[in-house]
């Protein structure tokens, strides 16, 4: 009773407002996975929905947290989130991950120019507005191959700020920093969307 649809007909939307993945190790073309997903206790606005993945006997390859938020439409209003989740719901007291999640430095004055992407049709979802994943889709663009050959991600960290709709150009800036590279997206005018913080394996 509380799907995407359900939500609709009431004005309101399920949003992501950050997320996070850790990679143990990368899984194969046609490997088999087994994919789990449940709940954190939620707070007055938010639950986190943690998720793993492991190969068939169990060893983990993947983790990762999502935090989740009900919002009005166009998001201009957060509502408590513990209102549309069942009561019957069992939540995690335990999490997958030992600290929270610290955020990018949203001035980004320092970094250099990445590139621009323009959001297509293919990046938003039913209700037009760009996708969560797409936005990872999006960053990774501008990592060439070799790069990630040279330096494999173990961990990304994602923070959304803003919807964006079919048609939107974003400027994509990033900076170097210790073991990592940070990435951070802009409107025209240079209103903030997302910031993003890509790990280094070993580093």
């Amino acid at each position: 009773g509380f799907g995407v649809y359900n939500m609709l007909e009431k004005g309101l939307y399920w949003i992501v407002g950050k997320t996070r993945v850790h990679f143990e190790e990368c899984p194969k073309m046609m490997d088999e996975v087994v994919i789990k997903t449940w709940f954190m206790k939620p707070s007055r606005l938010y639950v986190n929905r943690e998720y793993l993945v492991t190969d068939r006997d169990g060893k983990i390859l993947v983790t990762g947290e999502t935090e989740w938020l009900v919002a009005t439409e166009n998001c201009e209003k957060l509502v408590s989130v513990r209102d549309y989740i069942p009561e019957t719901f069992l939540y995690s007291e335990s999490g997958l991950f030992g600290s929270k999640m610290t955020r990018v430095d949203k001035d980004f004055s320092d970094a250099e120019l990445a590139g621009r992407y323009t959001v297509s049709s293919v990046d938003v979802d039913f209700v037009g507005h760009m996708n969560n994943a797409a936005y990872s889709r999006a960053i990774m663009s501008f990592l060439s191959g070799e790069e990630l050959r040279k330096h494999p991600i173990s961990d990304a960290e994602i923070f959304y700020s803003l919807q964006c709709k079919e048609g939107d150009e974003l400027s994509v800036y990033r900076r170097n920093t210790e073991g990592a590279v940070e990435m951070g997206a802009f409107l025209p005018g240079g209103t903030l969307v997302m910031t993003a913080r890509l790990r280094y394996g070993g580093e």
